[in-house]
């Protein structure tokens, strides 16, 4: 898998320092991220350059060796297209998706509305809202998900202090 210099996403099979029979899978990705055990890609477009209010684009899904995409959502948040608010399962067939992200006023953190998708199902499944985005609890940023159970941070109120108060 490779993103050439027009944003264009392939499929290919490498060979010392050559590809073939590439196969392209989307046009205009602004991020990406492979599962752990290879099989799923997931992909972000459409996210636009500013910073604020929060930015969202639409997560896509390709499972290697499969002719289409599947969509797994509009709406996810992403900063820039440097990264999607998005997080993959240990079997790679499962991601977690914040979208409707909502901005703290004066301190740089969001919240969102917390969703997973499988691709065997189709279908996106509401978790919960008001999820912290950044919360150091949250295996939303610290990396792979266990879909047994996981920990995350609801927003709950900001003081006059500029401290946020959270539910676990």
């Amino acid at each position: 898998l490779y993103v050439d210099s027009d944003s264009d996403l392939y499929y290919a099979k490498i060979a010392a320092l050559s590809t073939s029979d590439d196969k392209k899978i989307a046009s205009d990705v602004d991020y990406m991220k492979l599962s752990e055990n290879g099989s799923y890609l997931y992909y972000m477009k459409d996210c636009s350059d500013n910073i604020y209010p929060p930015n969202s684009g639409t997560l896509y899904c390709y499972k290697v060796g499969e002719d289409e995409s599947k969509k797994v959502g509009s709406d996810v948040g992403c900063f820039y297209t440097l990264y999607g608010h998005f997080q993959i399962g240990m079997d790679g067939s499962t991601v977690y998706y914040l979208k409707d992200i909502e901005t703290i006023a004066d301190v740089y953190f969001s919240y969102g509305t917390l969703y997973s998708w499988t691709y065997s199902e189709g279908e996106s499944v509401k978790i919960s809202s008001d999820v912290m985005e950044r919360s150091l609890s949250s295996a939303l940023l610290s990396g792979v998900i266990n879909s047994k159970g996981f920990t995350y941070q609801k927003y709950s109120s900001i003081d006059s202090d500029q401290n946020i108060h959270v539910d676990l």
